[in-house]
């Protein structure tokens, strides 16, 4: 009982967050045996065998295991780096609660809260997401950020920007400047020739990837899309896109970029929707900036970039999935967040037990503000999975006309 009591006080936290974690993506996975959706089937069946290309990296580890990648293989293999997400996860969110201090462990609480029932989060796991190679960008940021502060294991970080630029050079944009800003802060925290090293090692292997993953066309055996889907089809029983490899693997950057652009007024008017109904995050984020700001003294500078970190995404917005961009900003903003409570920055410290203090007192004096922040969970939950795909608000409203109009 003593040894079960002291390994629950030093995880805790962690293992209260993953079963919670745990839970909740059993409930939305599907059976092993369900399709995936057959744009997302081929960088888990192209590897480094076939030639060189962009997302060829998870499909060379599929290859490590087996020949024939079926569905139920895909999906267990999916959901095992899910699984390793969440472990990821709750590592991440248990240690700053407990690295933070009596004054700032409420803060960190309430963050993570508002992170895993927030959009940000259930992006992840919705089936009709299962199997896009976000999921590994996001492992990998969480790998890199586990050890970004260890003396040794940080020097793994070039190896796994190589590795997710390699898995989607869209890393560059999305989850990279994450990375890049973190080890820039303990660069100039530290004052040592070798974290600087590491930053702009890690900066330029990143940059070097996505440059020849992008732009440079290695080859492959097969002479079209079809040719490739047909020979793909020989290693999986799950559905294959020709379309989708005609556009990563047959078509210039000229064509990728023009096809992902256009103006569609009804995907506009969804994500201006999509924008409103997040406002009270993105408004989050900024007055805790300029409350870190505010705190600070020395290093202010680094609040700054960490309020304009998602400008570095902002390029993705010219293709389509722009939830998937709008969870990168999100998902970063967050772990900045962790990342300065769990250094004790002094700011970024102080600006946190500023708002548990103001939200202490707003408690104490109208207790009717408890229930504004309950119905700001429920809300948040509420939004669930985000995108023009699933805020269909102006869909559901003409549907529920239109049903009220043949009842009628």
């Amino acid at each position: 009982m003593a040894i079960l009591k002291s390994v629950f006080h030093k995880v805790g936290y962690e293992l209260f967050i993953f079963i919670v974690l745990f839970m909740d993506l059993m409930s939305k996975v599907a059976m092993p045996n369900e399709q995936i959706d057959a744009f997302f089937t081929p960088p888990y069946l192209l590897s480094y065998r076939d030639g060189f290309g962009s997302r060829f990296f998870i499909g060379s580890v599929v290859s490590l295991f087996t020949d024939y990648a079926s569905r139920k293989f895909l999906r267990i293999f999916i959901t095992a780096a899910l699984l390793l997400t969440c472990v990821m996860m709750a590592v991440m969110a248990g240690r700053v609660i407990r690295a933070a201090s009596e004054k700032t462990r409420a803060f960190v609480i309430g963050v993570s809260i508002i992170f895993f029932v927030s959009p940000a989060y259930g992006y992840l796991f919705p089936n009709y997401n299962f199997g896009r190679l976000d999921t590994f960008l996001i492992l990998f940021t969480l790998i890199m950020l586990a050890v970004a502060s260890k003396p040794v294991l940080r020097w793994t970080i070039p190896v796994l920007c190589l590795c997710a630029t390699a898995t989607h050079q869209v890393f560059l944009c999305t989850y990279a400047p994450l990375v890049m800003l973190v080890l820039l802060y303990e660069a100039v925290r530290s004052k040592t020739r070798s974290s600087v090293a590491l930053l702009l090692v890690s900066g330029a292997v990143t940059l070097a990837a996505f440059l020849c993953f992008q732009f440079i066309k290695g080859g492959t055996a097969f002479a079209s899309a079809q040719a490739m889907a047909d020979a793909l089809a020989l290693r999986t029983n799950a559905e294959i896109s020709v379309g989708m490899i005609q556009w990563e693997y047959f078509s210039s950057f000229r064509e990728l970029v023009l096809g992902g652009i256009g103006i569609d007024y009804t995907l506009l008017i969804e994500n201006a929707v999509m924008l409103v109904l997040l406002s009270p995050l993105f408004v989050m984020f900024p007055v805790f900036w300029h409350r870190c700001w505010k705190s600070g003294t020395d290093g202010r500078w680094i609040f700054v970039l960490s309020a304009l970190l998602p400008i570095c995404t902002l390029p993705t917005f010219v293709l389509c999935d722009w939830g998937r961009w709008t969870a990168a900003i999100l998902i970063s903003q967050f772990c900045m967040v962790y990342w300065f409570i769990y250094r004790q920055d002094s700011a970024a410290t102080a600006a946190a037990e500023r708002v548990v203090c103001m939200v202490t007192n707003m408690v104490v004096q109208k207790p009717a503000f408890l229930l504004f922040i309950a119905c700001l969970i429920a809300y948040l939950t509420a939004l669930g999975k985000f995108s023009y795909a699933s805020l269909r608000l102006l869909d559901n409203m003409r549907e529920i006309v239109m049903l009220s109009l043949k009842g009628s």
